[in-house]
C-alpha cells in the first residue's frame, strides 16, 4: 500500500502550486477532504436530503453513498482539458443492481440516466457545472465500466473486471476528446467523443449506493492529443434484455419498449449522432383515427427479426389489429458518414383487413416527442440539457421551405400543410444535430386531403399525418409507409432555415405575444410570430397598452373568457412542494361569479385548486396572493385566470415562483358571495338574453361560456334574442369543463381513462331553439348546429328550396354499443324548439313540444360520449372547417336529467327564444 502512496506524492510534485500540502504522511490524496467541494445532482432528491458520507481515517478515504443519486466531491480549481488520473480503490459493498437503461417515457425529467442505479464508484472529469461534465463509473456487481456524459448520456458501456473486496488500480487518461481507461494496467476503454466534448473543469470522485474506500488518488496534467481523430466506424448490434437496446459499438443509441397495456411499440431515447444526447421517442404507427395505434404482433422482443450488423443492421416486425389492418415494417439502421449522423429508415406497408376502414379522417406515421428541447425558464435552477429548438422547418406545398415557431398556444395556426410526395422537416436550431424527418407518401392525393405537420399546442410532439375529409379504404387496400429518422448538421440546417418563410397567414398576423416570466410578467415585453423571443407565452386575453399597474400595459380579459398559462417543467422549478401566485387585478362592470384563479396539474386526477378573487362591479387595482401545491406533480401545470361573467378584468405583474421550506408569504382572502353556487340540474345554460362581448355567459355558473367568432347577436320586435350564423365563417366553441365544482377531479388521459365520462350522467337532455335557412355556401350540403367531437351531432341537411324544407338529424352514438340516429323533415325560416332526452335505455326527440321520434339503447353500457378531457362543443360548423350553419340559435341548455313530456311542453310554451 505504501508503495502506491509514494508514487502518488511523486506525481504531485509538479502540482504544488495547485494543491495544498498533504495533511499527513501517508494520505490518500495531497488535497485533504476539507478542501474538496460538494456537488449535487439536479435530479430526484430535495436539497436537504443527504446523498452520502465522506470521511478520512488513517490516510484512507471512506465514501458511503445514500439515496437515489450520486454523491460527488470535487477538487478545487480547474484541472483543464487534459489529465491523467490514477486511483486505487476497493468496493467494499456494491449497490448490487442489475443493469438497465432508463425506461419509460419521462418526457420532462429525463436526464439521460445520470442517476440510473447500480453503479458504485465514479471519477468526475471536466466538471463545469452539474449539467456539463463526464464521469467514468464502475459497477462491481456487474463487472462494468461506463463513460457517462451530461450531454451525451452513456457514451460507452464495457466489461470491466471490478470485484467486491478486491483492491483495484484504475488509470484514466483524458486528452481533449480522447479517453483511455485501464484497470491493473490492462486497457478497458479507448473512445473519442466526436460531439461537442467538454473542454475543461474540475475533477473529482463520486459514489452511488455503495461503500468504497479510496487508498490513493492522483491527478497529473498531460499534453493535448497529438493523433488525429480516426473516422467513425459503426458497429450496430442489439443487446437483449428489457429493450432490446440498439448499440453502436459500446454506445447505446436507442431502445424499444412495448406498452404492457395496449401492446403498442415505442422507439425511445433515440440518438441521432454518436456522443450526442437522446433526442426523442416516438410511437410506431400507423395510428388510425378512431382506432389508434396498431399493436405489435408477437411476443416482445422475440417479435424482432434481426439481420446483419456492423455497418448496416436491419430488423423487421409487424403491427396489427386483427380484421382491421396489418402492417409489416423493415427498419434499416445506417451511419451517414457525410453528415456524421444516424439514419433509422422505416419502410412499411399497411394492408386493410376484411372490413373497410370507413370515414378515416387521419392517418399518422410517427409522433416524435422531444426530450427537453426547450430553453430553461428563469425559475428553473436545473436547466436541463436543452437543445433550444425554436422552429419546425418543413417543406410546404410546392416544396417551398416554411418555418413554424415552437410557441405554446398555437391553436390558431396548428397543422400547417406540407408537400405531398417526398418531403422533409427538421427542428431548429441544435448545437450538434437538428432532428430531421424524411417522409414519402406512396399513394395519390385525393380531394380535400392533405399532409400536415401538426405541432401539439405545447410544442413537444410532432404529428406527421394525412388528414382531411373522411375517406373509406376498401378491404385489401395497401399503403406504403416510409419515414426516416435522422438529423441535419447545424451548417446544413442554417442554410435551409435562411431560405424558409412563415406560412402566409402567420406572416400577416401582427398579434403581439406576451412571454411568460415566472419572476413577474409586466405585459410590457412582447414578441411576434416572426421573431418569437420566448417559447412560453400567455394564452387568451388581450394585450392592453392603455392601462396597467404602474405602467401602460396589462392583460385584459373580456368576460366571459379566460387567460391561461400551460407551464411545463422547463419553465418552473420541479422540486418545490408549494408555489406562490401573486399579482394585481382590476375590474369594470364584472358580473356573474366574478374573477377566479384556478391552478391544476394538467394531466392527472388531482383536484383543481380554485381561488376566488371576486371583483364584481368596478374595482381599482387590487393585489392578490395565493399559495398552491398543484405544480408539485413535476410535469405541467395550468394556471387559469377566469372572468366568469360579462365585464372586464385586467391582470398585471403576475408572478409564479417556488417557495422554500419555512417561507410563508401573506395571502389574500376574498369571500364568495352567497347565491353563486353552480347549478346541478342545468349544466349549460345559454339564455342569449344579454348582448355578449366575446362570449355568451353560462347562467348555470358551471363556467361553460360560448366563445363567438363572427357571430351576430340579434333582438327582434317580439323580444326574441338569439345569435345568428352567416354560414360562411361564423362559429362558436364551448370548452367543456371536466369538473362541475372546483373540488371535483378531472379524468386521466392514459388508457381507457381518455374516454371516461366527464359528466357521470345516466339521464340528460338537450334543449335549444333554432331557425335554419338555406346554406349561404351553395356547396354546403349540411349545416351543423352543434357537435361534441363526433357525438352528439345536431345538424340540418337535405335542403330543398322548392318546398322550403330540410331534414333535422340527431346522432348520438354510444362510445361502445348502439348507434343512435333520429331525423325529421322540418320547415326552413321558422323558429323550432328541439328537446332530445336520454335515459333508461331510450332517446326521445321532441319538436315544438311534440314527440317526433325515439330510439332504444343498452342502458347497461358505458354511457354516451361526454368524454375526452379538454374537448369542446363546436357551434355553427364542424371542427372549424366544414358544415357551416346558416341560421339562428336561441336559448341552449344541457340538463342533468331527462325532461318529462310535461316539462318539454312547458318549456316550449313559456321559454321561447
Amino acid at each position: 500500500m505504501k508503495r502506491y502512496q509514494i508514487v502518488a506524492r511523486v506525481i504531485f510534485v509538479g502540482l504544488a502550486i495547485c494543491f495544498a500540502a498533504p495533511s499527513q504522511a501517508d494520505n490518500w490524496s495531497t488535497v485533504p477532504l476539507g478542501k474538496w467541494a460538494e456537488s449535487r445532482s439536479l435530479q430526484y432528491l430535495a436539497p436537504e436530503e443527504s446523498t452520502g458520507t465522506w470521511t478520512e481515517k488513517e490516510g484512507i478515504l471512506a465514501a458511503v453513498g445514500a439515496g437515489a443519486q450520486w454523491s460527488t466531491r470535487l477538487l478545487p480549481g480547474d484541472q483543464g482539458g487534459g489529465q491523467k488520473v490514477t486511483l486505487k480503490f476497493t468496493v467494499q459493498k456494491s449497490a448490487g443492481t442489475p443493469f438497465s437503461l432508463p425506461g419509460g417515457c419521462s418526457r420532462w425529467s429525463f436526464y439521460w440516466g445520470e442517476n440510473q442505479p447500480g453503479w458504485d464508484l465514479g471519477v468526475v472529469l471536466r466538471f463545469k457545472d452539474p449539467l456539463n461534465f463526464y464521469r467514468v463509473q464502475v459497477s462491481a456487481t456487474r463487472g462494468q465500466l461506463a463513460l457517462w456524459d451530461s450531454t451525451g448520456a452513456f457514451l460507452q458501456i464495457v466489461p470491466c473486471a471490478v470485484t467486491v473486496n478486491e483492491p483495484h488500480t484504475l488509470e484514466i487518461t483524458a486528452r481533449g476528446a480522447h479517453f483511455q481507461v485501464s484497470l491493473e494496467g490492462k486497457a478497458v476503454l479507448d473512445y473519442w467523443d466526436r460531439t461537442l466534448p467538454h473542454t475543461g473543469g474540475q475533477a473529482g470522485l463520486a459514489v452511488y449506493q455503495s461503500t468504497t474506500s479510496i487508498e490513493s488518488f492522483s491527478l497529473e496534467k498531460v499534453k493535448a492529443e497529438s493523433a488525429a481523430m480516426p473516422p467513425h466506424k459503426p458497429d450496430f448490434h442489439f443487446v437483449s434484455g428489457a429493450g432490446p437496446v440498439l448499440y453502436d459499438g459500446n454506445e447505446p443509441i436507442s431502445y424499444f419498449h412495448q406498452n404492457p397495456r395496449d401492446k403498442t411499440l415505442t422507439h425511445e431515447a433515440v440518438k441521432l449522432k454518436p456522443g450526442w444526447r437522446p433526442t426523442y421517442y416516438t410511437a410506431i404507427g400507423p395510428a388510425l383515427s378512431e382506432i389508434g395505434l396498431l399493436p405489435l404482433v408477437g411476443k416482445f422482443p422475440d417479435a424482432f427479426k434481426i439481420e446483419g450488423g456492423g455497418e448496416t443492421l436491419t430488423f423487421s416486425f409487424a403491427t396489427e389489429k386483427p380484421g382491421v389492418a396489418h402492417t409489416d415494417y423493415t427498419v434499416t439502421v445506417r451511419f451517414d458518414a457525410t453528415r456524421g449522423v444516424y439514419r433509422y429508415e422505416y419502410r412499411g406497408k399497411m394492408k386493410v383487413g376484411d372490413q373497410p376502414l370507413v370515414n378515416l379522417s387521419s392517418f399518422e406515421w410517427l409522433d416524435p416527442l422531444c426530450y427537453n428541447n426547450r430553453t430553461a425558464g428563469p425559475e428553473v435552477i436545473h436547466r436541463w440539457n436543452s437543445a433550444g429548438h425554436r422552429w419546425n422547418v418543413y417543406q410546404g406545398v410546392g416544396d417551398a421551405w416554411r418555418r413554424y415557431p415552437i410557441v405554446d398556444f398555437l391553436e390558431a395556426y396548428n397543422n400547417p400543410k406540407m408537400a405531398w410526395g417526398k418531403f422533409k422537416d427538421f427542428l431548429y436550431p441544435d448545437p450538434a444535430a437538428c432532428p430531421a424527418f424524411e417522409t414519402e407518401i406512396g399513394w395519390e392525393q385525393t380531394k380535400n386531403r392533405g399532409f400536415v405537420i401538426s405541432q401539439c399546442t405545447w410544442g413537444y410532439d410532432y404529428h406527421h399525418a394525412e388528414v382531411g375529409d373522411g375517406i373509406t379504404l376498401p378491404p385489401g387496400t395497401e399503403r406504403a409507409l416510409n419515414m426516416t429518422l435522422t438529423a441535419l448538421p447545424p451548417d446544413e440546417a442554417d442554410k435551409l432555415f435562411a431560405q424558409s418563410q412563415l406560412p402566409d397567414a402567420m406572416a400577416k398576423d401582427a398579434t403581439k405575444l406576451i412571454p411568460f416570466d415566472p419572476r413577474g410578467t409586466s405585459f410590457s415585453k412582447t414578441t411576434t410570430w416572426r421573431d418569437p423571443g420566448a417559447t412560453m407565452v400567455w394564452g387568451g386575453g388581450v394585450l392592453d397598452e392603455t392601462t396597467g399597474h404602474g405602467d401602460r400595459a396589462s392583460l385584459r380579459i373580456d368576460g366571459p373568457d379566460k387567460a391561461a398559462l400551460h407551464m411545463y417543467q422547463y419553465i418552473i422549478e420541479q422540486n418545490a412542494k408549494r408555489w406562490w401566485v401573486r399579482g394585481w387585478f382590476k375590474t369594470k362592470g364584472l358580473r356573474g361569479r366574478g374573477a377566479e384563479l384556478k391552478v391544476k396539474y394538467a394531466y392527472d386526477k388531482k383536484p383543481i385548486e380554485a381561488f376566488y378573487m371576486g371583483g364584481l362591479g368596478d374595482q381599482d387595482w387590487t393585489p392578490f396572493s395565493f399559495i398552491t401545491t398543484a405544480p408539485a406533480q413535476r410535469d405541467c401545470t395550468d394556471v387559469i385566470f377566469e372572468a366568469d361573467g360579462p365585464g372586464t378584468v385586467w391582470l398585471d405583474d403576475v408572478a409564479f415562483s417556488a417557495l422554500k421550506e419555512g417561507e410563508n408569504p401573506e395571502v389574500t382572502n376574498f369571500p364568495v358571495p352567497s347565491g353563486f353556487e353552480p347549478n346541478k340540474e342545468v349544466l349549460i345554460d345559454l339564455p342569449m338574453n344579454v348582448k355578449p362581448g366575446k362570449a355568451v355567459y353560462d347562467e348555470s355558473r358551471n363556467g361553460h361560456a360560448l366563445q363567438l367568432t363572427n357571430v351576430q347577436w340579434e333582438q327582434e320586435k317580439d323580444d326574441r334574442r338569439f345569435i345568428s350564423f352567416n354560414g360562411s365563417n361564423s362559429m362558436g366553441r364551448l370548452p367543456l369543463k371536466a369538473v362541475l365544482e372546483p373540488s371535483d377531479s378531472p379524468p386521466g388521459t392514459t388508457g381507457n381513462d381518455t374516454y371516461k365520462p366527464i359528466f357521470p350522467l345516466k339521464r340528460f337532455a338537450y334543449e335549444f331553439w333554432a331557425r335554419p335557412h338555406l346554406p349561404a355556401r351553395k356547396e354546403e350540403g349540411r349545416g351543423m348546429v352543434f357537435h361534441y367531437r363526433d357525438n352528439p351531432r345536431a345538424c340540418f341537411e337535405a335542403f330543398n328550396a322548392k318546398s322550403n324544407t330540410c331534414l333535422f338529424v340527431w346522432q348520438n352514438n354510444l362510445f361502445h354499443g348502439n348507434k343512435i340516429s333520429l331525423s325529421l323533415s322540418v320547415p326552413l325560416d321558422q323558429w323550432l324548439h328541439f328537446v332530445i332526452t336520454h335515459g333508461d335505455g331510450k332517446v326521445i326527440l321532441y319538436v315544438n313540444g311534440k314527440k317526433s321520434g325515439e330510439a332504444e339503447y343498452d342502458a347497461s353500457g358505458p354511457g354516451f360520449n361526454f368524454f375526452a378531457y379538454q374537448w369542446e362543443f363546436f357551434f355553427g360548423c364542424y371542427l372549424r372547417e366544414a358544415y357551416w350553419y346558416t341560421g339562428d340559435l336561441g336559448p341552449f341548455r344541457l340538463y342533468s336529467k331527462a325532461l318529462t313530456s310535461e316539462e318539454v311542453i312547458q318549456r316550449f310554451q313559456k321559454a321561447g327564444p
